[in-house]
């Protein structure tokens, strides 16, 4: 068996996205909308607070055919800044309500696609690698692509985004923690690889926090008070996606920044144990923080973007237009609405349910880029 998938690795076609991959997108373009809706989100900076892209071998400066994001489909949806995701474990089944440690999958991810062998034992390599990827596309992409580390990375970025829309940027971020391997002072090490948004919890409890999909689904233990603090000192946002409600309240009993909750719903409008309940809406706009609605049905219960704006009004209503934003689930293997160049297909929607220019400018991006702000390192 060692030698059949040494073979494999060594000689066989890369593979892991076409068996294991997204589905395409739901609407495809050309995008039929009204001249004012057009007008409009040509004007908007969009940002997404979820992608999970480098999971795939795909190349981010090349427009691809399979899944939902790259590059070109970024400036051609009009997002100017797409959160990447380095999802480093995962199981096989994630859909059930208590999930423990099982079958890692994106092991075998990495195996199918040969990623360097130093990644296959190692959760922190993973994650370093996928930071070298985007590195690189940045050092290739002739200043058309930037990954934001910095207020002052920020600022740079947003003054030549006036200038032009061709220009895209990427802010990294990692699920479940995993990469520390539970120790802080890898903390240090991954932020100075670009991280900048780190999930406490995945699909399974960990020795920061429980998962909302957990066994136990506890709260957050003093490892994971540790690391809330020590993110805080370095420019890291705390994302609350995936960790338990009681996690998660613990988590706003102690952070002094805002925090991100990336990819998620509420339940009121989809009774899901990954959701918010209207508590937590409450308490992470107390916060100052940001609720990143998903598009895919685990989050909103229904495959299209009507479950979005849905969403989306449940939480303005609530506590208002500025602690809401997207958080797709791009190129995650799932049903999916709309891939990156379908934006406008939600400022449509947004415009259609009586949302103002101004509420829709904070929705799509200007919330994000808020809370960026704040929480970037100098």
């Amino acid at each position: 068996m060692v030698l059949l998938a040494l073979a494999y690795w060594l000689f066989l076609p890369l593979g892991a996205e076409r068996y294991f991959g997204p589905s395409p997108a739901q609407h495809q373009p050309p995008y039929r909308v009204p001249a004012e809706t057009r007008e409009l989100h040509d004007r908007l900076l969009v940002a997404d607070l979820h992608g999970d892209t480098l999971l795939w071998s795909r190349d981010l400066l090349e427009r691809s055919e399979r899944g939902h994001l790259d590059i070109p489909r970024m400036v051609e949806g009009g997002i100017g800044l797409q959160t990447l995701m380095a999802v480093v474990d995962g199981p096989f089944d994630a859909t059930r309500d208590h999930i423990d440690e099982g079958l890692d999958q994106v092991f075998f991810l990495a195996l199918l696609d040969r990623w360097p062998l130093s990644t296959l034992p190692s959760h922190k390599e993973r994650a370093l690698w996928m930071a070298e990827r985007v590195r690189d596309a940045e050092d290739q992409s002739e200043g058309k692509f930037a990954l934001l580390e910095s207020q002052g990375d920020l600022a740079s970025f947003l003054a030549r985004r006036e200038r032009s829309r061709d220009v895209t940027a990427a802010v990294l971020g990692i699920e479940g923690a995993h990469p520390t391997e539970w120790n802080v002072a890898n903390l240090d090490v991954l932020c100075d690889a670009g991280y900048r948004l780190i999930e406490l919890a995945h699909y399974t409890d960990t020795p920061l926090a429980g998962s909302s999909s957990g066994m136990a689904q506890g709260g957050l233990t003093d490892l994971g008070r540790e690391f809330v603090r020590r993110m805080e000192e370095l420019g890291i946002t705390v994302d609350v996606a995936h960790a338990s409600s009681r996690a998660i309240h613990d988590v706003l009993d102690i952070a002094t920044r805002p925090v991100f909750a990336s990819h998620v719903g509420v339940r009121s409008t989809c009774d899901r144990t990954r959701n918010l309940d209207d508590t937590i809406v409450d308490r992470i706009a107390d916060n100052g923080g940001v609720i990143g609605i998903g598009f895919f049905p685990d989050v909103i219960c229904e495959p299209n973007l009507s479950g979005v704006v849905r969403a989306v009004r449940w939480i303005v209503d609530r506590v208002g237009a500025e602690h809401v934003a997207f958080g797709s689930g791009f190129d995650a293997p799932v049903e999916m609405p709309i891939d990156a160049t379908g934006m406008v297909l939600l400022t449509d929607a947004l415009l259609g349910e009586g949302f103002t220019e101004d509420q829709i400018e904070k929705i799509v991006g200007g919330n994000v880029i808020r809370v960026l702000e704040t929480n970037l390192p100098e």
